[in-house]
Parts: C-alpha cells; structure tokens; sequence
C-alpha cells in the first residue's frame, strides 16, 4: 500500500496508534524529537499527549506531572487519594478521555512542533511562563476552538526567520479560523513542513538568526523550571562557578530533575549548556552574583571624620551620639 493511501485510511480510521504512526512518518518535529538520545526515557499520556520523563509521576485522573523523587509507594498512594477526590466530587476533571482520536493526535503533533524548535527560533516574549501556560492550555483542549486558539498562539511565537518562504502565515491563518478538526490536522502538518529547524539552516540564514536573537539550547519536551532553580538555591539570570570543571555559567531552571546552566567562560564553550543533579550544584556551584557593599563616595566619608572631630575636640555644638560611629567604622 502506497504511503499516500495508507495516510488516507489512517484519517479515516478512528484507531489513534494507526493515525499516530501516520503523523510521525509526515512530521519532521516528531521525527527529530525520535533522534533524541534519550528518547527511550519519555512515555506519551495518550489522553493529554503530554511528554512525561520515566523518573517522574504523571497523574493519569488530574495529568499532572510531579517532579522526579516519589517512589512506587509514593506515587501509589497519590493515585488512591486522587481516586478519592474523584468519587467524593472534591476534584472535577476535565473529560481529556472523551476528545476525538484526530484531535488528539492534533495535539501531540502541536506540542511536538513547539519541542523540536531550538530556543533561538522563538520570540523573546515566547521565554518564561509563556511556554508552561501553553503546554497546559494544550492539555486540556477539549474542542476545536480551543485547539486553534491554541494553534494560532504557537505561530504568533514564532520567529519569521524560521518560516519558509513559501509559507504565508496570513493565508494559514484566514485557513485555521474556518478549519474543521480534519483540516487543522492538515494545516498543523502544513506548519510543521515549513519551519526551519537547526539543521535545516543555511550560513546566511544563521547569520539572519544570530542578528535577531543569541541562540540557545532549548528544552526538548519536558517544562523548564526557572521557579525551581529558584527552590534549589539557585536564581535564574545568576552566574555561578563550577569549581571542578573551570567554568562560569548562567543559571537557566531546572529540567528533567537537573540545574541548566548556559556557559558564559570560556569564550569556547560559550553558549553551550551544562546539567547538574542537585548533589553535584551544591558540590561544584559557588556564586559569583553576590551583591558587593557599596562603598561610599570619599567626599562623604571625609564629611564625617571631619564632624566627628570637631565635635570630640568640642570645636562644634552639633549634636552627635557614639551610634554616628558605625557610619564611618572601618573608615
């Protein structure tokens, strides 16, 4: 059977193993996130379509996915308690279970796009909360709508370096606002097929990339966690010492249960990224952002050595206490 008969009889059946095979052969996002070497570490919810690592827990009633560290006990029990909620009516789900086949595979394929893009081919405004908000707002589509609202925020975010020429985002778009749960499937693979990924760049091309934006490494799949590299000590924008590999590096968040830290010394290995469990940050790290005490101007502190005689030597009536002391202590 030819590939272009099976892709239509795999549209037509509502078997999401059969669609989904289908959509990774026609999607380059899918194909490069299969390249990956760790690839054999995520598992796909097939409700959510969310990429959840093997270490951590993904809530099968709530799809929330918990940080690596509970154990099978653990995690057992926080399967019966969310079962619990469920039957008393504490917690009310959204149906995840009962959107259509196309539509979720709609859904892995647009959460696979955004992956796959190196940081560098999104907008500024892309970085930060921007990118969590969205994987969740993906999640939890139900309908249509939902799904291009979803759609049209993924293209806004987008840098227009990384689209083919061919490609007319205002037609894409006019498109989406009218599109049927099949057509959207088309029109996401449309989008897929024109974004310039890494590899696919020319030397101009990267130069362009370069002028708009420093290139960076990207989180593949997984949420980066800037508010847990927060909770481990270590602040986002922060440069930290590695002690034992001589570097200096910018801290980034935290992902898959390790600190990214982006290099910034050597010139080198600049641009490139290191990852730390936490053992190993609190081993290695030392700070180099501490802010300094701020020393004052020698204008000032001559003012002071000088009211400060004058009032000892009885030259002045100013009121002045021993408390004026620490002002010019270590002066």
């Amino acid at each position: 059977m030819s590939s272009r008969r099976r892709k239509a009889k795999a549209l037509a059946s509502d078997d999401y193993h059969d669609l989904m095979l289908t959509t990774v052969e026609a999607s380059k996002a899918m194909r490069l996130l299969q390249t990956k070497e760790d690839n054999d570490q995520y598992d796909r919810c097939k409700v959510c379509q969310e990429w959840s690592h093997r270490l951590e827990y993904h809530c099968p009633i709530t799809h929330e996915t918990h940080e690596e560290g509970l154990s099978a006990a653990e995690r057992e029990t926080e399967l019966q308690r969310r079962k619990e909620e469920l039957a008393n009516g504490t917690i009310e789900p959204r149906p995840l279970d009962k959107v259509s086949v196309q539509l979720k595979v709609t859904k892995a394929l647009t959460l696979d796009i955004e992956a796959a893009m190196p940081m560098s081919a999104v907008k500024s405004n892309a970085m930060g909360d921007w990118r969590d908000d969205w994987i969740e707002k993906v999640k939890s589509v139900l309908g249509i709508e939902e799904m291009r609202e979803c759609a049209e925020e993924l293209l806004d975010h987008i840098k227009p370096t990384r689209l083919r020429s061919n490609f007319f985002p205002t037609v894409w778009l006019q498109e989406l606002r009218t599109a049927t749960a099949k057509d959207l499937y088309k029109l996401m693979l449309r989008l897929d097929g024109a974004i310039l990924f890494e590899k696919q760049l020319s030397r101009e091309q990267l130069q362009a990339e370069e002028e708009y934006s420093q290139p960076s490494s990207r989180p593949q799949r997984k949420m980066a966690r800037p508010e847990l590299a927060v909770k481990w000590g270590y602040t986002p924008g922060h440069h930290f010492d590695d002690r034992k590999a001589g570097i200096t590096g910018k801290a980034l968040h935290v992902q898959d249960g390790r600190l990214v830290l982006e290099i910034t010394k050597p010139a080198k290995m600049k641009g490139k990224v290191k990852r730390y469990t936490m053992s190993q940050a609190k081993a290695y790290l030392t700070e180099v952002d501490r802010p300094k005490k701020r020393k004052e101007p020698l204008i000032k502190i001559c003012r002071k050595r000088l009211r400060a005689y004058s009032v000892l030597t009885g030259s002045s009536t100013e009121d002045w206490s021993p408390e004026d002391a620490s002002d010019i202590e270590g002066t």
